[in-house]
Parts: structure tokens; sequence; C-alpha cells
């Protein structure tokens, strides 16, 4: 395994005069706020890691440390905060003159998403027909935020969608239908219609059988609402997979339901802003090859003006140059 230091964007409204660091699972994270530029609406968070690749080293940075760090100060601060990338991945290299490093840098643009006719039109019948629940949840899902979250939000509108359903209690042990021995009956309670719910998703891919579904619905829909299971990279691409199906299968739904068109309408949700994210795969020679991080690293203005080989031996890569690096 190889070590690496990766920095993260933490956004976040927290400042201090000087950087800080706290310290989880033997491994030290510090928040950069002596380089936060001004007027930037976050901070960098830095840690080393251990890991086979850089690919690995984000999701176990990530997973293990960085978020854990983030819940402690978020409950005592009061305030929210969240990853928003990363944009620094060194590798520990010592004995090499050459070194490598990925950089990444994200600029938001505003963006202008216009109502025409059409949309007054639609968005008026919507309103004058009856209002669902699931309309708010989808709202919600529309915000940019993490997968997990998202999930959340979709799962709750497919719900609402679906209804309810009477279904009887079964004992947790032999599995046979519990019965009241005063009443001789067999109590029953509401629960989420799960039929209903794949019927919707069916109606839009019907790939989707109902297997993957109850996957679904038992290790991403409970793991998720019963708040007992970590967020781990493994669990939030799964439910990355997932929404892939379940939003638009929504939309359909709802599309449908409501007796709208929807031309004319973007693919993706649309923000505030529109994010560029540049990626730089650099290689370039280091004065102390005994060092294991190099102790400076060429800045993201000379990396951009990169069109061939510069006199100090920077190089603008592939990204297929940094595979299993």
């Amino acid at each position: 395994m190889s070590r690496y230091r990766l920095r993260f964007f933490i956004e976040t409204s927290l400042n201090s005069r000087a950087n800080v660091a706290f310290r989880y699972r033997d491994t030290d994270v510090t928040f950069l706020f002596a380089e936060r530029k001004e007027n930037e609406e976050g901070v960098e968070a830095e840690l080393c890691v251990e890991a086979d690749n850089h690919v690995q080293a984000i999701e176990f940075a990530q997973s293990h440390f960085l978020h854990a760090v983030l819940d402690a100060i978020a409950f005592q601060r009061h305030t929210s905060l969240s990853v928003r990338h990363w944009t620094l991945i060194l590798k520990a290299e010592r004995g090499l003159r050459k070194r490598r490093f990925i950089l990444a840098r994200n600029s938001r643009h505003p963006e202008k998403l216009f109502i025409d006719d059409l949309a007054l039109f639609e968005v008026q019948k919507i309103l004058d027909g009856q209002m669902m629940l699931a309309l708010r949840w989808m709202r919600n899902s529309y915000r940019p935020m993490p997968i997990f979250d998202e999930f959340v939000f979709l799962w709750l509108a497919l719900e609402n969608l679906s209804g309810t359903v009477q279904q009887p209690t079964y004992c947790g042990y032999c599995k046979k239908k519990v019965i009241c021995e005063t009443c001789r009956i067999h109590p029953e309670h509401n629960a989420s219609d799960r039929q209903g719910a794949l019927k919707i998703i069916e109606a839009f891919d019907k790939t989707i059988d109902k297997k993957t579904f109850n996957t679904w619905w038992n290790e991403l829909r409970n793991k998720a609402f019963h708040g007992r299971t970590e967020p781990t990279i493994e669990l939030i691409s799964k439910m990355k997979s997932a929404i892939e199906i379940i939003s638009p299968a929504i939309e359909d739904y709802l599309r449908n339901l409501l007796g709208v068109q929807l031309k004319y309408r973007p693919q993706w949700p649309v923000g505030p802003n529109f994010t560029v994210r540049m990626v730089s795969h650099v290689e370039f020679d280091i004065n102390d090859p005994t060092l294991d991080f190099p102790a400076e690293l060429p800045d993201f203005a000379q990396i951009q003006n990169l069109s061939q080989p510069n006199p100090q031996g920077t190089y603008l890569l592939s990204p297929g140059e940094f595979a299993n690096w």
C-alpha cells in the first residue's frame, strides 16, 4: 500500500485565524483556514491515508475519517458542513525526482432557466388539480445535495405515490401470523405498499424485476430510514445506481397522473449555479527527492498555461497515465 495526501473542499461558514487540526483514529484532519481565499464559500481539509491507489484513497479518506470529523464539528458548532469535491491528490514517492499529483478546481457560473408559455400553462394546470406531497419530496431531491439525501427524498416521493396497504402482523421468531388471544383475530397494520411502488418502477423500466426492487427496499431503503448503517462508499454507489432509475420513473408516473407533457424540460435538475470542473494530471521535477511529499507544487495558474514541457520539467499527462497510481 502507498501513502497519499489528499485535500477536500468543505462547504462551510466556519472560519479561524489559523489552521485547525482534529485527530481521529490516529489520523490528523487539518482545516487550512490560513490558506483560505477571501469570500470563498468553504475551506480545504487535508489528511493522509494509506491505500492501494488514488481512487481507493479518495473513498477511504472520506468514509473512514473525514465524515466523522465533520459530524462532530457540525454538532458542536450547530452548522452545516458538506464535502463538495476533492482538490488535490499527492502520493508519497520518496527517492524519485520526478513526482506526480492530481489537481482539481471547480468554478461556479450562474444558471438562467426561463419560464416559457408552456411552463406557465402546465404549472397552473398542476396547481388547479390535486396537489400531492410527492411533489414536495421531488422538489427537495432537485437541490444540490449528497446522494444519500437525494435517495431519501426520492424514496419518500415513491412511497407517497404508492400508498399503504393492510398487512397481517407476523411473529419475529416463527414467522407465523400473530393472533390476539382475546379477540381470536389476526391483527393487521398499515404498511407501505411495496407492490404498488414496484409497479411505478416497472412502468418506466421493465428490466427492474421483483428481486432487484426488493434489494433496493431491504438493502438501501431500510438502511437509509433506520439510521443505523454507515453511509459507506459502497452503499452510496448502489444508491446512485438506483436513483438513475427511481427519479425518472417517479417523474414519468407524475407526468401521466397530472396530465402534463414536460416538453423542453432539462434532463437533469438545474441548480442556481453551473459548475465547471477542471482536473489536471501533472508530472514535475522535485529539488529534494528524499522528501515523502514535495514541499512546493506548481500552482494552478502555471498548470493552465502548460501546452508543452517547460524548463522546470513540468508536464501535463493524460488520466490514463495515472491508472493504478
